[in-house]
């Protein structure tokens, strides 16, 4: 039975209320164009309960939709599951284009949907790789994304390169940094900053390529001093892009920061003000040396449900205010990344397919 047929049977879970006039319009149209029309309305939906329900029946109406399967993969609760279906987004993304486009790829090829969706496959599946344990192949997700979109690949290499230097690939990861030398990113330089850190200790370059990091997006520092993120992070939205950034590196990167001999304790003594440089615009956290948690961030800037993306910003006088001293180019900084984020295609880890 086509599954959208349940609809006229009673049997349509209530996700499925109000679909039937929008069944009636592609009654007579192809399982892709029905999946599609479910995908739609899981996407619309005001109550996020419906998308699994219409996400599930999209998949079930077209087994090899692979918006359907990069949908399901960010719903699922299982780690496992969304790799699962992102491998298999994968595989049918590959036989649609072709081993020539796939070996050879033109200039083209990351502007063709299949490509875009490919690569977001890529970039998403990395992530779920690397969570799971599997480094060697999220790397080389990363590697393959950059081959195929040499380009137009910043999430793709800042991904790929904090990958490297956790598995102490820092040769490679130095090759990235010299390619791509200009990265409109913090999360670029806070692994550049690192990076030299692992080849240097706490020497000026790495001290000042950090300092730039921490002035473009504060909240990745303090995440990784404090091992905690310094706001919701259910209460983010679409124009809270430094804090989303922040999530996102914090998600994928920290483990690099870890795995680093005395890179954790180099942060704490910038959190404490002894940065053992004289390099001048240095911000100071020594108000957050006693208790580096999300209580102490909150008092410093944390964000919330109850701030608005377009008014939040860190009290003038307590923690993070100190880089706010540098107002001016932060705010320089932010629309240069806004700017960036928004000629991106592929602006967050699981966005962009279809």
């Amino acid at each position: 039975m086509n599954p959208l047929k349940k609809l006229h049977k009673g049997e349509a879970p209530s996700a499925l209320d109000g679909l039937s006039g929008e069944h009636e319009l592609i009654a007579s149209g192809t399982p892709s164009q029905q999946a599609q029309a479910l995908l739609v309305r899981a996407l619309t939906s005001d109550n996020p309960a419906d998308c699994r329900p219409l996400i599930e029946l999209a998949l079930e109406t077209d087994p090899d939709n692979i918006e359907a399967l990069f949908a399901l993969a960010q719903v699922s609760g299982s780690v496992e599951e969304s790799k699962s279906l992102l491998e298999r987004a994968a595989e049918i993304t590959v036989q649609r284009i072709g081993p020539t486009a796939l070996n050879a790829p033109d200039a083209t090829f990351a502007e063709s949907r299949d490509g875009q969706s490919y690569l977001a496959i890529l970039l998403c599946l990395g992530t779920f790789l690397w969570a799971t344990g599997d480094r060697a192949a999220a790397i080389g997700c990363g590697v393959e994304a950059l081959r195929l979109d040499p380009l137009d690949n910043q999430l793709a290499r800042v991904n790929l390169v904090s990958w490297m230097i956790a598995v102490g690939d820092d040769e490679r990861a130095g090759q990235l940094f010299a390619t791509y030398p200009v990265t409109p990113s913090s999360s670029w330089r806070y692994s550049r900053a690192l990076w030299l850190y692992r080849a240097e200790g706490p020497s000026p370059q790495a001290l000042e390529v950090l300092v730039e990091a921490m002035v473009m997006n504060p909240g990745t520092f303090v995440a990784l001093a404090t091992s905690a993120l310094p706001f919701d992070i259910d209460a983010l939205g679409p124009g809270m892009l430094l804090e989303i950034e922040s999530a996102t590196y914090y998600t994928t990167a920290s483990v690099a920061w870890i795995e680093s001999e005395g890179a954790l304790d180099w942060l704490a003594s910038l959190v404490e003000g002894d940065t053992g440089s004289d390099l001048p615009g240095i911000p100071k956290f020594s108000g957050l040396a006693s208790q580096r948690g999300r209580r102490q961030m909150g008092r410093a800037g944390k964000v919330t449900a109850k701030r608005s993306p377009k008014t939040a910003k860190p009290a003038p006088d307590q923690g993070l205010a100190q880089v706010g001293a540098e107002a001016d180019l932060a705010a320089t900084t932010r629309r240069e990344i806004d700017d960036a984020c928004r000629s991106s295609r592929h602006h967050s880890d699981c966005d962009g397919v279809g």
